[in-house]
């Protein structure tokens, strides 16, 4: 089961989408209350394209102002060569038993779906994900496993299971999955939202949870995240009996070049189902497990070995980067201009502690009146002169005698 969902799985194979390699939908964008849908491909008035299963909608810049209602099984990918902006809440949870955009539904009976489907008995362990799914029936059941890359592979949750006979509760879905990527500056202050959906509570056994999806940022110099960014896995179902089932391992969140200091991450598993019954009163099943988010605040996306911080302006492409000849550090396609010379003197060796420039060599000394050059360079007094003259020939005298 787990190695058909391995193979037939809707997944990028690739690092993070280049939004260069895709043509604009239009060079500005100002998104209202609208539904993006994967399967049609339609968001507004626009019609994305397919790749490697993912609903791809790509602009120069997009604003989403207001909340977007996303629909379908594909996993939604928003990229823009400028500046991406996320003012609304974007939603691709699971609701319920139906699995989020790109993730797993749940099952009306029986094992999950997806790479880590729980597993189904007397009742169903949870779905997994980048967080290990809750055991069900005393450990019996084991939790779906842990699997995802975002880098790799843009995956979904996997459902929950239900219990293998019909009266149990439905398995909860996958949360989906969503990549948010900028060659500009990617600003997010409205809510991300990629939730497991819960098990169904029974009278009997309860359902497994659904994991958590996947959450997948990209951006240029400047990104930011200010908002709640959640992959939580969905709860186990009820049971009246000893039966609840397991809760949703966590989901996966990747940011690169985003500085998530003011982000609210949530990644832990849901929380197991209760037993309201029975001698084993809530202990049969477990939580799902929680996941790490992983984040890379200064990448090297193309390997080129300049960083976003190194004025990389297009760090998706290998070519671009500010060695290259000539220069283009705005990415505008244009080679970069010299500088205008303004007239105005260099001063920057003096404002640096360079050693300052040696003074213009000294004029040769002229005697002023009344004063006589010295073997020194400096001048003495006409008269002195006289009285050397007057001593050097007195000792001649003298010595002639």
């Amino acid at each position: 089961m787990v190695v058909t969902w391995l193979l037939a799985w809707p997944v990028a194979l690739a690092e993070p989408l280049n939004p260069e390699s895709f043509e604009p939908l239009a060079q500005t964008y100002t998104s209202g209350e609208e539904t993006i849908d994967t399967d049609a491909v339609t968001f507004g008035p626009y019609t994305g394209v397919i790749r490697e299963g993912i609903a791809i909608f790509a602009f120069g810049s997009l604003n989403v102002d207001e909340d977007l209602t996303v629909i379908g099984t594909r996993p939604l990918a928003l990229l823009t060569t400028g500046d991406l902006t996320v003012r609304g809440r974007i939603n691709v949870s699971a609701m319920r038993r139906m699995g989020g955009p790109g993730g797993a539904t749940g099952p009306q009976s029986g094992e999950g779906n997806g790479p880590g489907a729980g597993e189904s008995g007397l009742s169903g362990s949870g779905g997994g994900h980048c967080g290990l799914g809750g055991a069900a029936d005393e450990g019996k059941l084991e939790g779906g496993m842990i699997y995802g890359d975002l880098l790799e592979r843009l995956t979904g949750g996997s459902s929950g299971a239900s219990a293998a006979r019909s009266n149990g509760g439905f398995g909860g879905g996958g949360g989906g999955a969503i990549e948010l990527g900028a060659l500009g500056r990617l600003t997010i202050t409205g809510n991300l939202l990629a939730r497991g959906g819960d098990g169904q509570d029974r009278t009997d056994p309860g359902g497994g949870g659904g994991a958590g999806g996947g959450i997948l940022l990209h951006g240029g110099l400047g990104s930011t995240c200010e908002s709640l960014v959640s992959v939580i896995g969905g709860m186990g179902g009820d049971s009246t009996d000893d039966l609840a089932g397991g809760g949703g391992g966590g989901g996966c969140i990747t940011t690169m070049g985003v500085d998530v200091r003011q982000c609210l991450l949530r990644t832990r598993g849901g929380p197991a189902g209760v037993d309201r019954q029975g001698v084993n009163k809530g202990t049969s099943a477990s939580s799902g497990g929680g996941a790490a988010a992983l984040n890379s605040p200064d990448p090297d996306y193309d390997g080129d070995g300049f960083r976003l911080s190194d004025g990389d302006c297009n760090d998706l492409n290998p070519r671009i980067n500010p060695n290259q000849d000539p220069p283009d550090l705005d990415c505008d396609g244009k080679p970069d201009l010299p500088p205008a010379d303004t007239g105005e003197v260099d001063t920057s060796s003096l404002e640096t502690g360079d050693p300052e420039p040696a003074p213009p060599p000294a004029s040769p000394a002229v005697p002023r009146p009344g004063y006589t050059l010295c073997a020194s360079g400096g001048t003495m007094p006409l008269g002195g002169l006289s009285l050397i003259v007057l001593i050097s020939l007195w000792r001649r005298r003298l010595d002639s005698l």
